[in-house]
């Protein structure tokens, strides 16, 4: 993520975007990303991701986004505010999506198993 954003003159050598302001949803995606690698990594081992933790996942997100915005202007880049809600956006959606995904996942489990009715 740090290569693509801090790549000087990084437009010069992509393909034309399919739509204006296409970086944002580009913006949104990493993070949405981002967000997924690190809720994926705390839930191996079959373990859930609790408030707490989602919590921290919001905090070094913002952080990191934060440091990727001011940094960019080291390499001739404009740091953007929009980007930056962008990245917020993303990864609070990816996280909604996940913890739903999560609480259906353990209800499932928790969940008794319906009898089984054999006819007789």
């Amino acid at each position: 993520m740090f290569i693509l954003t801090h790549w000087p003159e990084i437009e010069r050598w992509m393909p034309a975007p399919p739509l204006e302001e296409f970086d944002k949803l580009v913006h949104g995606l990493m993070y949405a990303g981002w967000a997924a690698m690190w809720f994926w990594l705390l839930t191996m081992g079959g373990r859930r991701v609790g408030r707490q933790a989602t919590a921290w996942i919001i905090v070094g997100g913002a952080a990191y986004a934060i440091f990727d915005e001011l940094t960019q202007a080291i390499v001739d880049r404009q740091p953007d505010l929009l980007d930056f809600g962008c990245d917020m956006v993303g990864l609070l959606i990816s996280l909604a999506i996940l913890d739903r995904w999560q609480q259906r996942r353990v209800a499932s489990q928790t969940r008794p198993a319906a009898p089984h009715s054999d006819g007789s």
